[in-house]
Parts: C-alpha cells; sequence; structure tokens
C-alpha cells in the first residue's frame, strides 16, 4: 500500500532576492533580511502569507521600517506585499539560497 503525504506549494526565495523586492517596494537601499531578522545565515525560515488587514499599528511600523527604525518586519512586509497583489498567499520560505 502506498503512503498518502499532503501536497503543499512552496514559494521559495533567495535572501538576496527577498532583498530586493523589500528595497525597490519600500525604498529602503541598505535594507537585508539577516540583519533585519537577527537570523542565522545557514537558517530557512519559514512564513504563511495570508491577506488580511494591516492594523493602525502595522501600518505606523512600516513607516518606521522605512526610515530605518524597525525590525522583525517580514511578515508585516509578506502581509503588505500580497493585499497589493505583489505576491501570492501561501507558505514563503526564505534562505540563503532559494529555490
Amino acid at each position: 500500500m502506498r503512503e498518502k503525504f499532503n501536497i503543499q506549494t512552496l514559494y521559495v526565495i533567495s535572501n538576496k532576492d527577498w532583498n530586493e523586492i523589500v528595497r525597490k517596494q519600500y525604498n529602503i537601499p541598505e535594507y537585508d533580511f539577516w540583519d533585519d531578522n537577527e537570523a542565522n545565515r545557514d537558517g530557512t525560515y519559514q512564513f504563511t502569507v495570508k491577506k488580511e488587514k494591516l492594523t493602525e499599528y502595522d501600518l505606523e511600523e512600516i513607516e518606521y521600517f522605512k526610515d530605518g527604525q524597525a525590525m522583525f518586519m517580514t511578515n508585516t512586509i509578506l502581509r503588505d506585499l500580497a493585499n497589493q497583489d505583489l505576491i501570492d498567499e501561501g507558505e514563503y520560505l526564505i534562505n540563503e539560497i532559494g529555490g
């Protein structure tokens, strides 16, 4: 009998490509995923992205982020990009090498 597994679509992106998207969309030339998330460069980070209305707090944090004053913004930025129909909803993996 063959084993059954769930099939799941994952969007895999390198940190370099993610950096370019954020730099372009939010005009932050110095943005770096590893620094923003204080992340281990050998790691792979998974995010669930759903279109959801951003809270007033999220919108304020995006403005601080654009000024270089906010960190740990990946979930909020992914949700914002999905809300703008710039990326699809789903599971995203960000790592050093991408897909």
